[in-house]
C-alpha cells in the first residue's frame, strides 16, 4: 500500500473511532446510513490491503522458488547433459539443443530449450547412462522443467490477485472519502455548540500529507568560496 493510502485508511480508521467513542454526543450521527457505508467501506479497505500485503509476500516467496527451480533445471540436469554430449557426441546440426542453454534464457525459452534437449537426448540415453546419469534422466528433466513452469504460473496467479486487490484498494479509497466528506457535514451539524470536540474531530479525520526528505545543498568540494561565512554581530554600544 503507499503512504498516502496508509495515511487516508489511517484517518478512516481514526473518524470511525472518534464516532464510536463519542456516540452519546453524537447520535444523530452513529445511526444514520453514511455512518454504516463508512463502517462497510473500511472493512473492505481493510480486506483488500491485508490481500494485497499476503500476495506481495506469496509472490516474493514464489520467485524465489522459481529461481531455485532453473538453478537445479540447469544445474543437476541439462549442464550435465551437454557437457556429456559434447564429450561423447558428434556436434551436428542436429544434435545442437544438447548444448549448454544460454544464461539470460527467459523461463519459456529455458523450458523449450529443455524440451528439445530431452528430444534429442532420447535416442542417445543408452551414452547418457553409460556416462552416469540415472536411467530416468531423460524424465527428471521434463519434470524439472515442468516445476520451474508451474512456479512461474504460481507467480502470475498471486500477481494477479495483487493487482485485483490494488485496484479494489484504490476504489474503495475513492468512495470511503466521499462518504467520509458527507458524515463529516453531520458532524458539524452535531458538535456545532461543542467547539472543542469539533476541534478534535477536524484532527482526527485529516490526512496527514507524505513528508518529503529534504537534501541538503551539496557544497562542491575544494571551494572554500561556496561555503557561506557568517560575520560576526557588531557589538553592542
Amino acid at each position: 500500500m503507499q503512504t498516502r493510502q496508509n495515511h487516508t485508511l489511517f484517518a478512516l480508521n481514526s473518524a470511525e473511532a472518534f464516532i464510536s467513542q463519542n456516540a452519546d454526543r453524537l447520535t444523530n450521527v452513529t445511526t444514520t446510513g453514511m455512518r454504516t457505508k463508512l463502517s462497510n467501506l473500511i472493512a473492505e479497505l481493510k480486506r483488500n490491503a491485508l490481500g494485497q500485503g499476503t500476495s506481495n509476500l506469496n509472490a516474493r516467496g514464489t520467485t524465489q522458488k522459481h529461481r531455485q527451480l532453473r538453478t537445479i533445471l540447469v544445474r543437476d540436469h541439462m549442464n550435465p547433459i551437454a557437457a556429456i554430449a559434447a564429450a561423447e557426441l558428434p556436434r551436428t546440426p542436429e544434435l545442437a539443443p544438447l548444448r549448454k542453454p544460454g544464461s539470460r534464457f527467459t523461463a519459456a525459452n529455458l523450458a523449450h530449450a529443455a524440451g528439445a534437449m530431452a528430444e534429442a537426448a532420447a535416442p542417445f540415453s543408452d551414452v547418457f547412462i553409460a556416462a552416469g546419469l540415472p536411467a530416468d534422466f531423460i524424465a527428471q528433466l521434463r519434470a524439472a522443467s515442468d516445476a520451474m513452469l508451474e512456479a512461474i504460473q504460481a507467480r502470475s496467479l498471486l500477481l494477479g490477485k495483487r493487482s485485483g486487490a490494488t485496484s479494489g484498494l484504490s476504489v474503495r479509497l475513492t468512495a470511503a472519502k466521499k462518504v467520509l466528506h458527507a458524515v463529516d457535514s453531520l458532524v458539524r451539524r452535531s458538535l456545532s455548540a461543542d467547539p472543542e470536540l469539533l476541534n478534535d474531530w477536524n484532527t482526527v479525520k485529516r490526512v496527514k500529507r507524505p513528508t518529503q526528505p529534504v537534501t541538503p545543498a551539496a557544497v562542491p568540494a575544494g571551494n572554500p568560496a561556496a561555503i557561506p561565512v557568517v560575520e560576526p554581530a557588531a557589538p553592542v554600544v
